[in-house]
């Protein structure tokens, strides 16, 4: 399983291929990552890293003492013919994908008024199919091992 991770992998179908090599045979790897094109990542995608740590500060509020990550994104595995593309050359299917938009979480300290465009964006994204598909909050998916492909002459040994 991997939550948030696949924007931050800088050579994903390497990952992506030794996922595949550790999974049992008929397992899988679940992942949520945010799409490319959402506004969310356009925006941490544009914006320097140190402005990422001030946004973690902000959204975390005065608690002292915690530790703070923000980490370089490249987006190489982030919208729907990305993750497809990879997974076929590392050995795996998309077997599910799904689009999900959910609550503006980024935007919960802002003035309300703020806050409630964002909630208003987030419900017309969440009504159109299409807007979903090109820019979505977040896609949410299930990869699979593709079977080994094995040449006649290893069939009849193992039947053998």
């Amino acid at each position: 399983v991997t939550d948030n991770m696949f924007e931050h992998l800088l050579e994903p179908v390497g990952v992506l291929a030794e996922c595949r090599r550790v999974l049992k045979p008929g397992g899988a790897l679940v992942f949520a990552t945010p799409h490319k094109y959402s506004y969310i990542s356009v925006a941490a995608f544009i914006t320097p890293l140190r402005v990422h740590y001030w946004a973690r500060r902000i959204q975390e509020g005065k608690r002292s003492g915690r530790l703070l990550e923000a980490c370089d994104t490249y987006y190489r595995l982030n919208t729907p013919k990305d993750i497809e593309q990879s997974a076929n050359v590392a050995g795996l299917n998309v077997r599910e994908l799904d689009f999900y938009v959910g609550a503006p979480c980024y935007t919960l300290r802002m003035p309300p008024p703020a806050h409630l465009l964002f909630v208003v964006l987030h419900k017309l994204i969440e009504k159109s199919e299409w807007l979903r598909r090109m820019a979505g909050i977040s896609l949410v998916g299930l990869l699979e091992s593709k079977p080994v492909q094995r040449n006649s002459t290893e069939a009849a040994e193992d039947r053998q």
